[in-house]
């Protein structure tokens, strides 16, 4: 006879834990395997497939933390939520205290069900008069007959941590998930030595002022130069860094060099005095206690003043409630090192971050601005942010700006600051001095503003505008 599970409660059946288990992974994989295996033989005698989904709740030692007794609370409220949305037939097993494991007979519904449990559990729950709302993730993984349980169960898990990739609610399972897989964990072990094997290179992209023509700052940009696979984006390298945990490892070598090189440029070019650097900073650094120390020691070796160093902050999500980075942050504030909020309007950095203090710029994502001339709402959130940011007193910079037509609507719209492929391309350090620091001489430069002005303008004559130079 079909029947529901008891073991929503997060391994509370009452069943004796084998000699294996754990507190935190009770009961274990074993016993969902052998809850599989007879569900995979029937699917295979019958000619049909079932549905394995992977869940687990986001932060669920913070949840614990701040409830304290009263988890156990939430964890029944979970309970009772979820049973009256599964189907009968539905296997539960509890895999850690905060994962589950279910079994679905059939190969319909797993994506409505994915996003049922999902909404159910973003509900709030009432314990002890707070109102908790709970975050997952699922992985969901389809097999038959000829897929054994062990390899429907790795398949859902690499669903659920492409999910908690992406910043997803669920991602269902394929094949291309594998491969990319396999090829994150090669490039993990890769990127162990590829500082030693000088295949890590900060590249460096120009911040434009509109009002004034003048390059204000450099924007430190990080690439892999990949024995194999070329040169590896500033994305998939923090992806790759984040899951080999050297994120810390490499934020502290961009620093170094990052300094290291505009130590040298102000050393061999007068026309770099007033120029500022920018990087990004990490959640793993933010963190860490340490970090101040760490920036101030960068400072000192390299005579640079606090307020040459601007630190881009990409993942706000990530440190929001958190004591430690917000003491971080003022420490470095104190030590008079600017903050920029990066990738402003995605799911890292949204509005609610404008109100942090520490923020002097806000940078508008590339997402906003490709789509600024021909879509007439992203044109109004832009000129809704840039007036946002100014009415805040917040400097706004556009990001990823490549065409003309681009430009001249930031202009109109008063954004102060851009940069992108229009301007420059991330250039390599040994290419910024040639092309940026002074050996193009300034009527070239002019020439060449003075073009782009006139196209943006649609003057028929040239009109007088400033040289393109460096803040000084």
């Amino acid at each position: 006879m079909p029947f529901l599970t008891s073991e929503l409660q997060f391994g509370r059946s009452g069943a004796a834990p084998s000699s294996n288990d754990s507190l935190t992974t009770r009961p274990s994989r074993q016993r969902f395997l052998t809850r599989l295996r007879p569900v995979l033989d029937r699917m295979q005698e019958i000619g049909d497939t079932c549905t394995v989904l992977l869940l687990a709740i986001d932060r669920f030692p913070f949840l614990a933390d701040a409830l304290g007794a009263d988890v156990e609370r939430l964890i029944l409220k979970i309970d009772q939520r979820l049973r009256v949305l599964l189907p009968e037939t539905t296997e539960v097993v509890g895999l850690a205290v905060d994962e589950l494991g279910l079994i679905v007979e059939g190969p319909g519904g797993s994506n409505a069900l994915a996003e049922h449990l999902l909404a159910a559990l973003r509900r709030p729950f009432d314990i002890g008069g707070r109102r908790i709302s709970v975050r997952a993730r699922l992985g969901v993984a389809h097999g038959d007959g000829g897929t054994s349980a062990a390899d429907l169960l790795r398949d859902a898990d690499l669903a659920l941590y492409e999910a908690s990739r992406r910043e997803e609610g669920f991602t269902v399972f394929d094949t291309a998930i594998r491969s990319e897989s396999r090829d994150l964990f090669q490039l993990e072990c890769d990127l162990h030595g590829a500082i030693e094997r000088r295949e890590l290179r900060l590249f460096y992209q120009p911040v434009v002022a509109l009002e004034s023509a003048e390059i204000v700052e450099l924007e430190a940009v990080l690439q892999w130069a990949h024995p194999e696979q070329g040169l590896l984006s500033t994305e998939r390298v923090e992806t790759v860094a984040r899951q080999a945990g050297l994120s810390a490892f490499i934020h502290h070598w961009m620093l170094q060099e990052a300094c290291r090189q505009l130590t040298v440029w102000r050393r061999d070019y007068a026309t770099a005095e007033g120029l500022q650097i920018s990087l990004p900073v990490g959640a793993e650094q933010l963190l860490s206690a340490a970090f101040v120390g760490e920036v101030r020691q960068q400072l000192e070796r390299t005579g640079l003043l606090p307020g040459d160093l601007k630190l881009t902050v990409t993942e706000g999500a990530r440190i929001e409630r958190s004591t430690a980075a917000m003491a971080t942050i003022s420490g470095l504030q104190d030590l008079g090192v600017g903050f920029h909020l990066g990738r402003f309007g995605t799911r890292a950095n949204g509005l609610g971050y404008l109100r942090q203090a520490w923020n002097e710029a806000l940078r508008i994502d590339r997402s906003f601005i490709s789509a600024l001339t021909h879509d007439p709402v992203q044109a109004e959130i832009v000129r809704s942010l840039i007036r946002l940011g100014h009415e805040l007193g917040i400097c706004v910079v556009a990001e990823g700006v490549e065409e003309a037509a681009q430009l001249e609507v930031l202009g109109r719209l008063g954004c102060d600051r851009a940069q992108g492929a229009l301007f420059s391309l991330p250039l390599e350090a040994s290419e910024v001095p040639p092309a940026l620091l002074g050996r193009y001489d300034q009527p070239q430069l002019t020439g060449w503003l003075e073009k782009l002005f006139r196209e943006i303008a649609g003057l028929a004559e040239p009109r007088a505008v400033p040289a393109l130079r460096f803040a000084g």
